[in-house]
């Protein structure tokens, strides 16, 4: 659960927050501060509960010897240092070192139809069972050799395309369909998951072919102009030394003569 959730945002805290006002409003403050710090250990516990023993191990220990220097000598900056190091354990603990769920190295730069339905398979199972909410693929959108943005793609859930402003309010065409019409969205709608899987490892293997052509050509470009004008300065340099020998004939032919 992350802050910008859904669960979080709908569910978790606004609980919460309720709970915590009701409380206070009654003036049950040791009971709203329990509540909170409960919710809190919930929300950072909620993925891996076994991280709940470092947090408050960590962070209780931290603020103990915070609040103890602050009574002896209260200080700004070390009560700024105290919100800093909660803030800095609370994120470590909440987003640093979460473990991968799976990894796969053994996709090439052409990767096919049948790699982006072994990563998708799995993953339609859990959304079915409703282990996980959504599916988003980060990937580079080829636009061009020189264009590859980062782009984040929603797979899962499915959603209808956006309708159009200048699309029609008439008639709608009445087609029978054999199977179902659930039955043909039951066979399209994994293919169609597939297929952006399958269009995004696509993309990004173009993308990398790309980054990597375009650096090539840029280093080769700037050899060959660090060759011209070595080049240049080297015949600069041969004119110069050809010129003064001639030079020194000139000026030791006439000197005989004279």
């Amino acid at each position: 659960m992350l802050f910008n959730s859904a669960p979080f945002l709908f569910a978790f805290l606004p609980i919460t927050f309720s709970i915590f006002f009701l409380l206070g409003a009654n003036n049950c403050q040791t009971l709203a501060v329990a509540w909170l710090a409960t919710a809190s250990l919930v929300f950072y516990g909620w993925d891996n509960p076994l991280r709940l023993i470092s947090i408050i191990g960590f962070s209780i220990t931290f603020n103990f010897v915070i609040g103890w220097m602050l009574v002896r000598r209260p200080s700004r900056t070390l009560l700024a240092i105290g919100i800093v190091g909660d803030l800095l354990l609370l994120g470590y603990f909440k987003y640093v070192g979460r473990a991968i769920e799976s990894s796969r190295t053994d996709f090439t730069d052409r990767p096919t139809a049948e790699n982006a339905g072994d990563l998708v398979n799995d993953l339609i199972g859990q959304f079915e069972r409703g282990e996980i909410d959504a599916v988003d693929v980060v990937y580079a959108k080829f636009n061009s050799a020189l264009s590859t943005p980062p782009t984040t793609l929603r797979v899962l859930p499915v959603t209808p395309p956006e309708k159009k402003s200048g699309d029609s309010e008439g008639l709608r065409h009445d087609y029978l369909l054999f199977p179902s019409a659930e039955a043909i969205l039951a066979q399209l709608l994994p293919l169609y998951v597939r297929n952006s899987i399958y269009r995004a490892l696509v993309e990004t293997a173009a993308a990398e072919q790309g980054a990597r052509r375009t650096a090539m050509k840029n280093a080769t470009d700037n050899a060959g102009d660090i060759i011209n004008v070595l080049r240049r300065t080297y015949n600069r340099a041969r004119q110069a030394q050809i010129t003064q020998e001639i030079a020194e004939i000139v000026g030791g032919a006439a000197a005989l003569q004279g």
